[in-house]
């Protein structure tokens, strides 16, 4: 831990708010919950074609270096760039609601500590 989460965690300790420090935020955790919210059939889909576009995309790889013809190997290039891009641009969607999760996670977090706060702030006379 570095010194801003010290100081954080005192500030907390000072004002009487829990710090929840019990969270798993590993990388495997942040991916499974995208499957977690609402629509997780997307995800599921999304994940999907991803694997369908990599299958596609080696399978072009293999297939450009057995060809001799420069026509077939300006196809297997163009198809192995579409499929990988295509599967960025999946893995990058994918990303941005691993993201979408953590920042929702953590606004929740905090309107629950203002909240806490509000709340002792009222009990006092």
């Amino acid at each position: 831990m570095n010194e801003v989460d010290e100081r954080i965690r005192a500030a907390f300790d000072a004002a009487g708010i829990e710090f929840d420090d019990e969270r798993n935020d590993s990388l495997l955790g942040q991916a499974l919950s995208v499957f977690q919210s609402t629509s997780w059939w997307l995800s599921a889909l999304i994940m999907f074609w991803q694997l369908v576009f990599l299958v596609v995309g080696v399978l072009c790889a293999v297939r450009f270096f057995n060809v001799t013809e420069p026509r077939d190997h300006v196809m297997y290039a163009t198809a192995f760039l579409f499929c990988m891009l295509a599967g960025m641009m999946m893995k990058l969607w994918f990303w941005m609601q691993m993201n979408r999760n953590v920042i929702l996670r953590e606004i929740k977090g905090v309107e629950l500590q203002v909240a806490r706060a509000a709340a002792s702030e009222e009990s006092r006379p």
